[in-house]
């Protein structure tokens, strides 16, 4: 509490339990995870047509085939 942690470890000394790594890394995983199952599921609808991005005003369409639109915000993700 002097430190202002709200909760401290009773018995520790250089080392910690590693349980709280494997805590840290599991829960980037599933995120990471998450995230990119989301990104996969949209570029998969996009390419089906069943979902568009929006059209830029600057924005054109493919330079080799200018009816195709170029995915840009999906890309991104």
């Amino acid at each position: 509490e002097m430190a202002g942690f709200k909760r401290a470890y009773t018995v520790t000394g250089q080392t910690y339990s590693r349980k709280i790594d494997c805590f840290v890394v599991f829960s980037l995983a599933s995120l990471a995870a998450t995230v990119c199952m989301i990104c996969l599921d949209i570029r998969l609808l996009e390419s089906r047509k069943e979902i568009e991005e929006p059209l830029e005003k600057t924005q054109i369409g493919s330079s080799a085939m200018a009816y195709l639109r170029n995915p840009m915000r999906c890309e991104r993700v």
